[in-house]
């Protein structure tokens, strides 16, 4: 998610400023050459003729668009709401949605720019447009993959091969459609995120870069804006309709990383830009109309506050209508932002702090997830204490400040070759007089505190060597149940299946009248065994790895069926993510109401633990008359060594401790 912030307008940004290397291979130049010929236009030739008038432009047409400060304020609420949700705040579930504003907005820049370019000069320098982005995108990106890389072969060494992999495809900017082939959850990464996956959006703003100029160009030419306009809204009503066909359900990996779901919101940004400008606009200050834009804006900041405060992933409305209204409402900000009115949305999005955030939000984009990922017990999921937090977001924003000095500015303004001079010559500059090993000294010191802080970090953290845990556990009624081979699924370095055969008729064990039934995921299949070895026959347990509450009640009816559904029912999920009522409703019909349930609250760093226990806590005050929470938060949270590094999965002795609470809860009558 998030994006370069292209939307630069200053004078620098819009002139065609020094001419690019010569490096270009000569065939590719010539076939650059002929386009931008075609997009010139061949002016038809005019007879020598004291009649012929020469039109003059009208002035809207010569203007530059200039430097419009309240967008930056926008990238930095974008931004924002994206470190917001990476850091983990469940009450910013939907922050992700800040790259849909990126999106809008780099929409709406690129065609505003090459639009005013075309109407000024007649012409669309291709080749200078796209050394501008390269100058623009590739330094920082380049800096952080290889930093991120180098850092990971301390700190993760074993995702290395990985990251590698990543990085390949970042840099050649189609990472997205990488993740999409390898089956990468953005929302479920089971084991643990990787540093260079928020990486993806910029492969589509790439994407677009490449392709969109020579579409714009040709179009206007041959067409005119009208047609343009028709043709860019035409694409973003086919990309929010195969977004809607996808959003069927399940994790909406495929239509959040496509390019092909995603373009709606560049599409719409091309689609204002083309006619919605500030040297188009006829100035207003009016206070009826300023009034008016400021409305408008505040509906549309509500909007977006609503999704990113107000959904999550999971929630149907997110990537149908709540994805298309946020689009519509950054249009909208857009709109005001660069109107030429004295709107007080622009002179807020316009203040220095946010100015100052929005200029580096490409760098701070850039380098945010990977020291989260780095710093961060459960990257993504769940935030740290509040003084790590600010550490975290303190070394962010300096680290992005420094590549916006010395990297992307420089580079930027006076190209690869003079910046990377520039910058040899300042090292040489700084290291004159001093001795080889003095520097030498210096970079030992550097990587030396490095290793400390991963080495400690990881002597701190390690405990002993834990058994492999079964991707599922299938108990029925011995208490010693048998071990079969390896399980049916692919799943990698899996214990076995724990499972045995079903009796004709289970016998109940003392204290359990009726027989005992436990529903569960990986936090069950850990304490599965213990529970069967303590209450022994006319026990079943079903758990599985990655098990939610949506697929529960067909669990709940198979077992029914095949006469394995005790009097007492224990669920245990919500661990892999959160869930509806009406999915815990399911569950609870499908049980009955004349059964006991014993619905287990979680412990687990992630962003969705509140949500899930507060659901819980809810379906037991709905069915008082055969429901009880058996309260595991409080109980894990209370004592060490019950859970492996991971926070939640079971040692040894917690599943001992979950068995004990479980027995010591079971209703009796």
């Amino acid at each position: 998610m998030g994006a370069d912030d292209t939307t630069d307008t200053d004078t620098d940004s819009t002139s065609e400023g020094p001419a690019p290397d010569q490096t270009t291979a000569a065939g590719l130049t010539r076939l650059i050459d002929d386009v931008e010929g075609v997009l010139r236009g061949s002016p038809a030739p005019v007879e020598a003729s004291p009649e012929v008038v020469v039109r003059r432009k009208p002035s809207w047409q010569t203007r530059k668009l200039g430097y419009l400060p309240g967008l930056d304020g926008l990238r930095a609420v974008a931004v924002g709401l994206v470190l917001a949700y990476h850091l983990g705040y469940s009450r910013a579930a939907g922050g992700y949605i800040g790259v849909e504003l990126f999106f809008v907005l780099s929409g709406w820049l690129v065609c505003a720019l090459l639009v005013n370019e075309h109407q000024r000069t007649d012409r669309i320098a291709l080749r200078d447009f796209w050394v501008r982005r390269a100058r623009r995108l590739l330094p920082a990106v380049g800096v952080v993959v290889a930093g991120t890389l180098a850092w990971a072969s301390v700190a993760q060494p074993e995702r290395l091969a990985e990251l590698r992999d990543q990085a390949v495809a970042a840099v050649g900017y189609h990472l997205n459609w990488r993740l999409i082939v390898d089956h990468k959850s953005y929302f479920e990464a089971a084991g643990g995120p990787s540093a260079l996956e928020h990486l993806w959006s910029l492969s589509i703003e790439e994407q677009f870069y490449l392709v969109f100029p020579l579409l714009c160009g040709l179009v206007l030419v041959r067409t005119g804006r009208k047609h343009a306009v028709a043709l860019a809204l035409a694409g973003a009503v086919a990309a929010t309709v195969l977004r809607f066909a996808l959003a069927g359900g399940g994790d909406p990996t495929r239509l959040y990383f496509g390019t092909d779901t995603r373009a709606a919101g560049l599409l719409a940004g091309v689609a204002l830009g083309l006619f919605w400008t500030p040297n188009r606009l006829r100035a207003h200050t009016g206070r009826v109309f300023v009034a008016a834009l400021d409305a408008v804006a505040v509906a549309a900041a509500l909007v977006v506050g609503w999704y990113a405060f107000g959904l999550t992933d999971r929630d149907g409305a997110a990537f149908r209508g709540g994805l298309t209204a946020v689009q519509l409402a950054t249009l909208a900000l857009i709109a005001v932002v660069v109107y030429p009115a004295p709107t007080r949305t622009a002179r807020l999005l316009a203040a220095s702090p946010l100015r100052w955030v929005g200029q580096r939000s490409y760098g701070i984009y850039l380098i945010h997830w990977p020291v989260i990922v780095f710093t961060a017990v459960a990257p993504g999921q769940q935030p740290e204490s509040p003084l790590k937090v600010a550490a975290q977001v303190a070394l962010v924003l300096g680290l992005a400040a420094a590549s916006y000095r010395w990297i992307e500015q420089p580079v930027r303004h006076r190209g690869f070759g003079d910046a990377g001079r520039d910058a040899l010559m300042r090292v040489a500059r700084a290291v004159e007089g001093r001795s080889l090993a003095a520097l030498a000294t210096a970079v030992t010191v550097v990587v030396g505190l490095a290793l400390v802080v991963s080495v400690g970090h990881d002597v701190m953290t390690a405990e002993g060597p834990e058994a492999a845990q079964p991707e599922r556990v299938l108990i029925t009624a011995p208490a010693s149940p048998t071990t079969t081979a390896a399980p049916t699924t692919t799943a990698p370095a899996v214990a076995p299946t724990t499972t045995a055969p079903a009796p004709a008729a289970p016998t109940p064990p003392p204290g359990v009248p009726g027989g005992f039934t436990a529903v569960g995921d990986s936090v069950l299949v850990g304490a599965g065994p213990a529970l069967s070895a303590r209450l022994g026959g006319g026990i079943t347990v079903d758990a599985v790895i990655g098990r939610q509450m949506d697929e529960a009640g067909d669990v709940v009816r198979a077992l029914d069926a095949q006469g394995l559904l005790g009097q007492v029912v224990l669920l245990h999920l919500g661990n892999n993510g959160p869930f509806t009522e009406a999915q815990i409703e399911d569950v609870l019909a499908a049980i009955g109401p004349d059964r006991q349930v014993m619905l287990v609250n979680v412990m687990v760093p992630r962003r969705w633990e509140g949500e899930v226990n507060n659901a819980l806590d809810a379906a037991v005050a709905r069915h008082p008359g055969n429901t009880r929470l058996v309260d595991w938060w409080s109980l894990v949270t209370s004592e060490s060594g019950l859970t492996r590094e991971d926070g939640y999965h079971l040692t040894a002795a917690g599943a001992e401790r979950f068995t004990d609470l479980v027995v010591s809860q079971i209703p009796t009558a």
